[in-house]
């Protein structure tokens, strides 16, 4: 005769191990990067690991592959901007909100490319970019 307690977990055991099988694909549609394609996030933090290991990088390679990591799991968290204008266009604004009231113009001004000329690249280490802000004298 079998033991009463085995048979009272043998249904437990059964329902918790079909709700694992039935939340399993749920999780993995709704996590953290399923608007993002995996396979696409993946291939892309091989090449930035490439690219690191190469020495071709304009950083050291422990910051480089560190900033391929972190790369990689804001893209699984689906992070990244990616160019969204309208999140661009809110960030320059709040950034030049911060600013005291007499800057604040010349910032928006400044965040907006309106007679502004850019030098540099990423590569290169930066982009510097000028803007002439004409000052009426005083």
């Amino acid at each position: 005769m079998r033991n009463p307690v085995q048979l009272l977990y043998r249904p437990i055991w059964a329902a918790a191990i079909l709700a694992a099988c039935l939340a399993t694909p749920l999780a993995f549609a709704a996590g953290p990067g399923a608007t993002g394609n995996h396979a696409d996030i993946e291939a892309r933090y091989q090449s930035d690991i490439a690219l690191c290991n190469s020495g071709k990088s304009a950083e050291d390679k422990k910051t480089c592959l560190r900033e391929a990591g972190a790369a990689r799991e804001e893209a699984l968290r689906n992070r990244l901007g990616n160019g969204n204008q309208q999140a661009l266009s809110a960030n320059e604004t709040a950034r030049c909100k911060a600013l005291p009231t007499e800057q604040r113009d010349d910032c928006l001004l400044q965040m907006s490319g309106k007679d502004t000329v850019s030098q540099g690249s990423v590569n290169a280490g930066g982009i510097l970019r000028e803007t002439t802000i004409p000052v009426p004298a005083k």
